[in-house]
């Protein structure tokens, strides 16, 4: 589980987690290359 503080006027919170965290979004016209996009990444192992 990721280690995630709570920002405060003396806490800086980067650097303080343990997974990366993206965002991503499309529109309705954006979710095809979505589908490419995680359709062509390397399985789990």
């Amino acid at each position: 589980m990721a280690n995630i503080k709570k920002p405060s006027a003396n806490n800086n919170i980067l650097g303080t987690t343990k997974v990366p965290i993206v965002g991503m979004g499309a529109s309705v016209g954006g979710l095809e290359a979505f589908e490419s996009f995680f359709k062509a990444m390397p399985a789990l192992n």
